[in-house]
């Protein structure tokens, strides 16, 4: 798992890296629709043909990923949430989460439509600029909650609380994203 997440970080950063690289130093300004093509061409004169090809077909295949781990993941969880906040048992919320129940599909019905508006913004990269804060926001919110609900409730005898080294490195973890935060807060501001 720690293998998996190192070289997520890496590929996290070496994006960053090439899209700084593609936007910002070649002193050439991107209109939102030559981003992507904008990377693609970068890495072609870098690498060679092979690299737009690569970063095309990653760039696809990095958008359906996500598009299907969120139209499978959202209504799965709403449809257990609805079955959590209805107090049904375990077997009936296991029912509800199939993909023929009705809060699955009004969660899939939501999902499709709330973001509609947004295509006709006419902006994509502010919405996926939009979309990356919102998302940033997810891992402090995580940590957050880890760091209540294994520390302050009480659950069963069954479930372990956190080592205080867990605590430690959620406490680091939220640290580091306030820091961060109020740091571009702070560069916004100025």
């Amino acid at each position: 798992m720690g293998v998996a997440y190192f070289f997520t970080a890496i590929f996290g950063m070496s994006i960053l890296l090439t899209a700084n690289q593609a936007f910002y130093v070649r002193g050439v300004r991107l209109t939102d629709a030559q981003a992507v093509p904008g990377m693609a061409e970068m890495l072609g004169a870098v690498i060679g043909p092979v690299g737009s090809w690569a970063y095309g077909i990653g760039f696809w295949a990095a958008v359906f990923a996500s598009l299907l781990g969120v139209w499978q993941s959202i209504p799965y969880l709403y449809a257990d949430f609805y079955g959590i906040l209805k107090k049904l048992p375990r077997e009936t919320r296991a029912e509800l989460t199939k993909g023929t129940s009705l809060p699955y599909r009004v969660a899939l019905v939501f999902i499709t439509l709330v973001p509609l508006p947004f295509a006709f913004t006419g902006r994509p990269l502010f919405v996926i600029i939009t979309y990356t804060i919102v998302g940033s926001l997810f891992i402090p919110f995580l940590a957050a909650t880890l760091l209540y609900m294994n520390t302050r409730i009480p659950w069963t005898t069954e479930v372990p609380r956190n080592h205080w080294t867990t605590n430690v490195l959620l406490v680091i973890v939220l640290a580091v994203f306030l820091a961060v935060g109020l740091q571009e807060i702070d560069g916004i501001l100025r």
